[in-house]
């Protein structure tokens, strides 16, 4: 564990010891390379200043201690000082709830430090974010990953829209809802573009669920009678290579959701050395070699050429209220997966 943190949430950590300065919970595979980046860092950063943040990082298996603080101690914050002055996370989390969108974002507690623009693998219209608040540090993919031996002769599925059609009837595996964070991606898409009728027909075509890691191991090797994975680009390496095994980069984009740099306007001075190691190439080029996409215009993001990412957009993280739509996704195919 990085900083002081031990035995308490975060809320009580700052309300005993003082401000929390920072905060992350990254995506299992960049886990503990940030971490160790991170505690270099600190570990110069005392040397050169003789400073310390308070900070916590979740680490890939945490400890009971450890576990008392998490994303979840956040979602308790009643005022904005209870909130940590940086936090990575997740966009479909605590910071895209209604109530905290209402309560920390509309009011201008956040500020935006990273820019979007002029990066040619995305759509403006779904990244800018209105309230200029949400900073994204770097997008987590997903794709089509294709079991040739199972697909037979039907086509090779080439966008997002195509899973919908009848001749992948109980042929695709989506990540599990119960353990995959992003999970529900392709559910939001299918819900925010095609309406309960869409989530009708994509029901009719999903075979199970399965852990991104697993899928990635079986795909390619005909031995499941899935056909279609939905997995994060990153596990999809696993299956890279495979005569049987087919990558398959969406028409539309990849769905990627992004993970969010939270920074608060009226923070202490010194942590502006935590935000410029938050920025670092470093930190960006962590997250393009884990297959990660950094928004970073000097980091190869490995994309397809002409390829694309798609996010469900700011608008509709505003206009909606996220918690409840994630609620009924789950819940609804968690049963139809189940039944």
């Amino acid at each position: 564990m990085s900083g002081t943190l031990i035995g308490e949430g975060i809320i009580a950590q700052g309300g005993r010891k003082g401000r929390i300065n920072f905060f992350a919970d990254l995506p299992c595979p960049m886990k503990q390379r940030f971490r160790d980046a991170y505690d270099a860092f600190e570990t110069r950063h005392f040397k050169e200043t003789g400073q310390r943040f308070c900070s916590f990082i979740l680490s890939l298996n945490p400890s009971d201690a450890e576990k008392t603080m998490t994303i979840e101690d956040i979602k308790s914050a009643k005022t904005i000082d209870n909130i940590p002055d940086m936090v990575i996370c997740y966009a479909l989390d605590v910071f895209s709830r209604r109530d905290f969108i209402e309560k920390y974002i509309r009011p201008g507690y956040f500020e935006k430090a990273l820019d979007t623009e002029g990066l040619s693998f995305i759509n403006r219209n779904e990244f800018d974010d209105p309230c200029r608040s949400f900073n994204s540090i770097g997008f987590f993919p997903q794709i089509i990953l294709v079991d040739k031996k199972q697909l037979g002769n039907r086509p090779v599925p080439a966008s997002l829209e195509s899973l919908m059609d009848p001749v992948y009837e109980k042929s695709i595996v989506i990540p599990s809802l119960e353990t995959d964070d992003i999970s529900t991606m392709l559910l939001h898409h299918i819900y925010q573009n095609y309406g309960e009728a869409g989530l009708d027909r994509i029901e009719k075509n999903i075979r199970g669920s399965m852990e991104s890691t697993d899928a990635a191991k079986i795909a390619g090797k005909g031995n499941s009678a899935a056909a279609v994975y939905l997995v994060p680009w990153v596990f999809a390496q696993e299956a890279a290579g495979q005569e049987n095994a087919e990558i398959v980069w969406p028409s539309e984009g990849a769905l990627a959701e992004p993970m969010i740099l939270m920074i608060k306007k009226e923070r202490p001075k010194e942590t502006d050395a935590l935000l410029n190691f938050l920025l670092s190439s470093e930190v960006s080029q962590m997250f393009a070699e884990n297959f990660f996409i950094s928004v970073d215009p000097g980091a190869d993001t490995r994309i397809p050429a002409g390829g694309k990412i798609k996010w469900l957009g700011w608008d509709y993280i505003y206009n909606n209220d996220i918690t409840a739509i994630q609620n009924m996704l789950t819940e609804r195919f968690n049963k139809f997966l189940h039944s």
